[in-house]
């Protein structure tokens, strides 16, 4: 016998099939959060944390000096010569400043390098950078490796220099600069990041036992920076360009201290320089130094440095939760959403408003954790998790409530048809009174009831009933009267005494807040006359073919069935003449509805009866439901409706 494919129906109908399933649904969607293949989603979540957030506060000593677009045109043209840096440096170490970090390679010697070596050297505060080249296999997974320098310091710069480091950073699938690393390995020498150099001599900790971990580097036992796996550290940019740390120009601060030399007000403040740590590049229109980043499109990377070592030295760091601890979140979301699109399976839209909540809740967590302590989880790929888990569980519970309700709907259609069994095989004549009836329920199962008895060769007995309520309830309730019904209606030929003995079963075991109104008619064909009792039912009408009118029949004594145990019913009595016609009819006839809510009613009924009246019964009925339907137009049924036409063709007394 060939091998099948099991189908999906029937590994989902297999408990065990269920629960494996279910465990690689879970496990993939942890793997993929520990893995991070969403990152780049996550980076956009990230930089919208950076935007709502408020400046963050900064070391009041760091100073940025700009290479601007004023410096070069008032000092003429770019690359500037190494004798202005040489006097830049002697200034800013007359003013007191306590380091001076220059974001611009020195890899080509020039006709000033003396002079700006001459300054360096007697400065003593001056950080220079060089550029490593990085191992792209090294560059996301392990401590960055590099091989050669893509731009070396002069020999003669990095003595003269109190410290050197590189100022190499990452660029994300964007474009945008989030990451630096730290430390970059060469030739087994550990190279630090040139910021890192400045905050250590600045906080007095030397870098030297370098222990690295899996979210974060040690440095002398006393230094601990967040990082990534990979040792680099996510720049904590604390505000656009504009708004953060002290700025000046660079031909300012030149222009300023001749100012002062000559006695003159400096154009600009220079006391501020006092104990400063200056950051200088190049932040020029057009210049190939400014860069995206989270906040803006055109960042000069000076900042970035600048940023790094005020993130150190202030200790205001961004740690980003592990993945362990993201995967814990993830499950415990997933888990609510779970729980309430299956707790409100039956109530979607609140589920999907409450999930919504959850999602907002969520995110304005992930921006107070950010904004508050700087810790930065993962929000798009849970958010994505969690419409994900919406969506499949709506989708599930879509799925298993149409397989309910078709077996709702089998098992109605069973019960539809047990309850047309209880109804009577049609008789359409019984001597000279024809007879006509339908009954149509608003559901499968309905609570009308109508009966159809043969007394006696003469007596006929005509029944019509209204349960309280409608669908299974009052269909069962339905059942049980017409079953009394039928072994009390060939005891007693009077309606009112049936009624009575009726009612004593009935209130018996009738549940709280159920009831059974009725009308109950017993034929004589010896004299075409009826007797009529009423359980609180709607009047039987009678058309009288001689006059055109109709006539209400509502026994005085007639309670419900089902209410109390001991009433006593009255009856009434009448003689048909030919012509004549007995309309009985339940309350979904008169109260059937229009998409205005407004009634059929039984002026319209008895309208129809009168326009009818020359018909046959069936003609009749078939009128009336035809009208009931063009008043209803699209509103749906909401009443069971059962119609029964009685018509006196001959009476010979």
């Amino acid at each position: 016998m060939p091998f099948k494919f099991p189908t999906v129906s029937s590994l989902l109908k297999n408990r065990s099939a269920k629960i494996i399933l279910n465990i690689f649904v879970v496990a993939g969607v942890i793997i993929f959060s520990y893995l991070r293949p969403f990152d780049t989603f996550e980076n956009i979540a990230l930089d919208t944390r950076f935007r709502l957030r408020t400046t963050q506060p900064v070391n009041d000593k760091i100073v940025i000096i700009e290479i601007s677009d004023d410096t070069l045109n008032q000092l003429g043209y770019w690359p500037l010569p190494r004798d202005f840096h040489a006097s830049l440096v002697d200034v800013l170490s007359e003013l007191g400043v306590k380091q001076v970090m220059f974001d611009l390679i020195f890899t080509d010697q020039t006709d000033y390098d003396n002079e700006f070596q001459q300054a360096l050297r007697k400065a003593d505060n001056a950080y220079l950078p060089y550029v490593l080249d990085i191992s792209h296999k090294t560059q996301l997974k392990n401590l960055p490796e590099a091989n050669k320098f893509i731009t070396p310091l002069l020999p003669e710069f990095k003595k003269a220099a109190r410290e050197t480091g590189f100022i190499n950073s990452y660029k994300d699938n964007d474009g945008k600069t989030r990451w630096t690393p730290l430390f970059i390995r060469k030739d087994n020498e550990l190279h630090p990041q040139i910021a890192l150099e400045m905050a250590s001599d600045y906080l007095g900790i030397p870098i030297r036992d370098v222990v690295f971990k899996t979210n974060h580097v040690l440095i002398n036992n006393k230094l601990k920076i967040p990082t990534a796996r990979n040792g680099t550290m996510l720049v904590n940019y604390a505000g656009y360009w504009k708004d953060t740390f002290i700025h000046y120009s660079y031909v300012d601060i030149l222009a300023a201290y001749q100012d002062q030399l000559i006695g003159q007000k400096p154009r600009v403040d220079l006391t501020l320089l006092k104990d400063a740590v200056c950051f200088i590049g190049l932040t020029a229109t057009g210049t190939s130094d400014l860069h995206p980043i989270p906040l803006e499109n055109n960042y000069p990377l000076v900042g970035l440095h600048a940023n790094v070592f005020n993130s150190i030295v202030q200790g205001q760091h961004i740690h980003r939760a592990d993945e362990i601890v993201n995967i814990l979140i993830l499950i415990v979301l997933l888990f609510l959403i779970f729980k309430t699109s299956m707790r409100l399976r039956k109530k979607p839209f609140i589920a999907f408003l409450i999930v919504v909540g959850y999602c907002v809740v969520f995110c304005i967590i992930g921006v107070f954790l950010f904004t508050l302590w700087g810790v930065w989880i993962d929000v798009s790929y849970p958010l994505r998790m969690m419409v994900l888990m919406f969506i499949g569980v709506s989708i599930y519970n879509i799925i298993a409530e149409n397989k309910r309700r078709e077996i709702i709907e089998r098992e109605l259609s069973i019960a539809q048809s047990i309850q047309e069994s209880f109804l009577p095989k049609p008789i359409k004549k019984f001597h000279k009174l024809q007879i006509a009836s339908r009954m149509k329920a608003a559901k499968h199962v309905g609570g009308d009831l109508y009966d159809l008895q043969k007394l006696d060769e003469n007596k006929f007995g005509i029944l019509i009933g209204d349960v309280s309520g409608k669908g299974v309830p009052a269909a069962l309730v339905m059942a049980r009267a017409m079953t009394i019904f039928r072994m009390l209606v060939k005891t007693t030929q009077e309606p009112g005494q049936l009624y009575h003995e009726l009612n004593m079963e009935m209130a018996k075991d009738m549940k709280a807040g159920m009831f059974v109104t009725s009308t109950y008619i017993v034929y004589d064909a010896t004299n075409c006359s009826i007797k009529i009792a009423s359980a609180g039912h709607s009047a039987t009408l009678v058309y009288r073919s001689q006059t055109g009118e109709i006539e209400q029949y509502i026994p005085k004594d007639g309670m419900p069935l089902g209410l109390l145990s001991d009433v006593e019913y009255s009856q009434e009595e009448t003689v048909l003449n030919e012509g004549d016609k007995v309309i009985l009819y339940t309350d979904g006839i008169s109260e059937a509805m229009n998409l205005k809510r407004e009634e059929f009613g039984e002026k319209r009924l008895y309208s129809a009866i009168k326009t009818n009246s020359n018909a046959s019964p069936e003609a009749i009925v078939e009128a009336i439901n035809a009208q009931i339907n063009v008043f209803a137009g699209k509103a749906p049924q909401h009443d069971d409706c059962t119609l029964i036409i009685l018509n006196q063709s001959d009476c010979q007394n």
